[in-house]
C-alpha cells in the first residue's frame, strides 16, 4: 500500500501515533488516532499496550504533537497522560485543537501539559 500524496508531491502522514524519525524526543498524533493507531505502535515497538507510555518516555520522548490530529480516543489520551506522568516537568503539547483538544479538556487532563507556552502564562496569572 503506497502513502497518500499531498498537492506537492511529498507523502502525506498516514493516521496513527508515530515518534517523529528526525525529532525523536517528539510524538507526533497525525489523523483520526484510536486504540488500533496505540496497538499498532505497540507491537512495532514490541510492548504490551499498558507498557507503551514508560516504553516511549525510556526511548527520549519529552514532547507532544497534536498538529496534524483530528480524532484522539481515550486510549490515545492513556498514552500522553502516561508520558507526561513520567516527566519532571509539563510535557509540551503542540497544536492541540478542536476534537482532540476538546477530548483532552473534558478529561481533565489538558494541564498536565504545557500548550505552546501557554503553561508558563496560566502559572504567571496565578
Amino acid at each position: 500500500m503506497t502513502s497518500p500524496t499531498r498537492l506537492d508531491g511529498a507523502d502525506a502522514p498516514q493516521d496513527g501515533l508515530r515518534v517523529d524519525p528526525e525529532h525523536p524526543h517528539v510524538l507526533r498524533v497525525d489523523g483520526d488516532v484510536d486504540v488500533a493507531s496505540v496497538l499498532d505502535l505497540a507491537d512495532e515497538l514490541g510492548v504490551a499496550r499498558g507498557e507503551l507510555g514508560p516504553t516511549l518516555v525510556a526511548a527520549g520522548v519529552r514532547e507532544i504533537d497534536l498538529t496534524r490530529a483530528t480524532f484522539i480516543d481515550s486510549s490515545v489520551i492513556a498514552v500522553l497522560v502516561t508520558v507526561a506522568s513520567h516527566q519532571s516537568s509539563r510535557v509540551p503539547l503542540r497544536g492541540a485543537s478542536g476534537s482532540p483538544l476538546m477530548a483532552l479538556e473534558a478529561s481533565g487532563v489538558v494541564s498536565m501539559f504545557d500548550r505552546d507556552g501557554e503553561g508558563d502564562r496560566d502559572d504567571a496569572a496565578r
